[in-house]
């Protein structure tokens, strides 16, 4: 949740002109996060069930996909250069 709101006030409120090339940059970004805690959140129910550790990643993976389809291109087209 933390990640996912971060994610949408950086696309929205961060400086300079916002571009693909920015949000590709800012997708990026997001996933150098998104690794380390998957990582964690694999290491730490290890111990559980393969049943009982199956669902947790999923639904991790499910609510990624889910937020980067709904705020794929927010903040898209935005400038916060003033204009001479």
């Amino acid at each position: 949740m933390i990640i996912a709101i971060n994610d949408i006030g950086i696309k929205l409120y961060s400086g300079g002109i916002h571009d693909s090339e920015g949000l590709v940059w800012i997708n990026m970004l997001l996933f150098v996060g998104l690794v380390p805690c998957f990582a964690i959140l694999a290491t730490c129910i290890k111990t559980l069930k393969f049943t009982d550790r199956i669902l947790p990643l999923l639904f991790f993976i499910a609510l990624i996909t889910a937020h980067l389809f709904a705020f794929e291109k927010i903040g898209l087209g935005r400038s916060y250069i003033p204009q001479t």
